[in-house]
């Protein structure tokens, strides 16, 4: 079962610690721009694609493609930063359920997922969920356990404490 309102809240404080640090040098700054979450979007795709290159699905000419377990699992967790800082911001979270996964995540495909986190344009809350969910089933089908998932985001979140902190 995975709960995403105690991750949520993990990243609400990593993203007010981001915007302290930046409203530093530029006074003005706030998340919840429409430019920035426009940003943090994006962001969102392109940590995507690069956890698309590390997994290599779509690599069909490689034949000697490894998966390095753990950069793909830091790719997630990235993936996963993104995703709850857009719904914190849009005030999404209340409306994501708590997920659970059965035998169902046989019928779910790699590539499918990947095809559609990078076409959900992350404009609703329906389109979060959406999103949760392919992005947790994702990680399921890549062969970790729903706490592997959730550790590696915890992990990546004191990482990226330790950056703000240290001045990133």
């Amino acid at each position: 079962m995975i709960e995403i309102k105690p991750l949520a809240e993990k990243q609400a404080k990593l993203d007010k610690l981001i915007e302290e640090r930046v409203q530093t040098y530029n006074p003005q700054f706030r998340l919840d721009t429409v430019e920035t979450v426009d940003k943090i979007k994006f962001a969102f795709k392109v940590e995507l694609s690069e956890l698309a290159n590390e997994v290599g699905f779509f690599k069909y000419w490689k034949q000697s493609h490894e998966m390095d377990r753990e950069k793909v699992l830091e790719e997630w967790a990235d993936c996963l930063h993104f995703l709850l800082s857009v719904s914190n911001l849009k005030r999404w979270i209340p409306f994501i359920p708590t997920m659970e996964f059965g035998t169902e995540i046989e019928f779910f495909h790699v590539d499918g997922l990947f095809y559609e986190l990078l076409q959900n344009p992350l404009d609703s809350s329906g389109q979060a969920v959406q999103a949760f969910l392919s992005l947790f089933a994702l990680g399921l089908k890549l062969g970790y356990t729903e706490e592997d998932l959730i550790q590696a985001y915890y992990g990546k979140y004191a990482k990226n404490i330790a950056r703000q902190k240290e001045g990133y």
